[in-house]
Formats: structure tokens, sequence, C-alpha cells
């Protein structure tokens, strides 16, 4: 990194503190799709921003922000409610990815083959959402998620994504990323979108937020407009799960 990208680099540092720091409590879930949905043409209408889609690599453009959209499918609610979120992608033109659970914990997978085999001529990216580092010997855990996978819904994932459990674990989690970065084709994946393995997000939107010792999840502001602080070539992420939205 040269003088001047460290300088950048700090100043998008100072900006991102500050914004985080002003941000403000939007809503408590459930939200309301019109909500997606408006945020996401609003992206679209912007000159400055690009929505591409979730698989495309080695962008370098730096005259526009860059904007991806991922679903995580925790549980079975998500699975129920899938379609408020992808039909909105649909309508507006937004190939995304959707990652899935292997570990039986909170649906069965096979039981939405169908469900699934019917995304796919959308253009989705439909990949592994693991949990495979609950397991001291993760590797193989993974092995076997990826295998199961496969095996119920007949066609390989080429991504993977990992569901977070907070602190639990955390370790064991960074050091899963560690060892698979370099060995993501010898599982038969092209890439994970993880810990910056693959792509770096310079900010990410979600929709789970959590207040410490509550079970209400809240969204903050930065979902009815667009974070002010990206600059020109940055990546951001908006990150959610259909269980937590409503019509």
């Amino acid at each position: 990194m040269n003088v001047f990208q460290k300088i950048r680099a700090l100043i998008a540092s100072r900006r991102e503190k500050r914004y985080t720091k002003r941000r403000k409590v939007l809503m408590i879930a459930p939200y309301p799709t019109a909500l997606y949905a408006t945020f996401l043409s609003q992206c679209q209408g912007s000159k400055r921003i690009q929505i591409h889609p979730f698989t495309e690599q080695n962008i370098t453009d730096g005259s526009r922000v860059h904007l991806f959209v991922r679903h995580d499918i925790d549980t079975k609610t998500c699975i129920q409610k899938i379609h408020l979120l992808l039909d909105i992608d649909q309508d507006l033109g937004i190939p995304a990815g959707v990652y899935f659970r292997v570990d039986d914990r909170e649906y069965r997978l096979s039981d939405y083959r169908n469900v699934i085999q019917a995304l796919r001529p959308r253009g989705l990216e439909i990949g592994l959402h693991t949990l495979c580092y609950l397991e001291d010997d993760y590797l193989s855990a993974f092995r076997r998620e990826t295998g199961k996978f496969f095996d119920e819904l007949g066609f390989k994932p080429r991504s993977f994504t990992v569901h977070g459990l907070g602190p639990q674990r955390l370790e064991v989690r960074l050091r899963f990323y560690e060892e698979v970065a370099p060995r993501l084709g010898e599982f038969g994946y092209e890439f994970c979108d993880c810990h910056s393995l693959w792509r770096k997000y310079h900010y990410v939107i979600e929709d789970c937020h959590r207040d410490e010792g509550k079970e209400a999840l809240y969204i903050y502001d930065d979902f009815s407009e667009p974070p002010s602080f990206l600059g020109l070539g940055d990546n951001f992420l908006i990150l959610t799960h259909p269980c937590y939205w409503k019509d």
C-alpha cells in the first residue's frame, strides 16, 4: 500500500467511525418489505451506485460505489418467507446470493428441494451456509456439509458463507477461515463470502442488530439511505434474513 492509499484508507476509516456513531435505530423487526424495495430502487436510481450480480469478481471501476446483495437462510421461517425478498430482487433484476444450512437444526434442506430448484433459473448464487467450525475437525465437517448439500439439492455449491454465532468458538471460526482460504478448490468451491477472503466490504448493512440482553432485533437508518461516507470504488453489502421481514 503506497502513501496515497494509506492516507485514503485513514480518511475513509474516520468517516466510517463518524457515520456509525451518528446512525440511529430505524425500527424493530419485523420490517416491511416496502423498505427493502425502496432502498434497492433508490440505489438503482443513483448515478453513484452500481448493483452487481453477487458472483461478479475483480471489479476495477473506480467511478462508482459497488453494491452486492446476500440473503442468509438461517431458519425454517426464512425459507417460508424467502420469496418476500427474492421476488423484489427478481422484479428489480438483482441476482443476489442465497445461502442455506444443511445441519438440520432449523430445517431439513431436502424438504425444500423443489422450492430451491425453482430459484435456480433466476440467476441467483445458491450456496452453503456452513456451521462446520462447531466441530473440532472442522475441515472434515465442511467436506461432509458440502457433500450433503449436493445429495439433498442435486447440485454442487460453488460458494459458501459462514453462519456466525457471535463469540461462540470465534477463535475456531477464524482459524477455519485461514485454513480453508488457500484450499477452496480442493473442496470444490470457487469463492466464499466471509472475512474478506474473496471480496472486501467497506460497509455492511444488515437486518440483525440485537440489543445486549434483549431478544428484539433492529435495523439502523442505513436502510433508509445509502451510507454517504463510502468512496468511489468501495464495495458494500446488504445482508438480510427473510425471517425478519413482513409484507
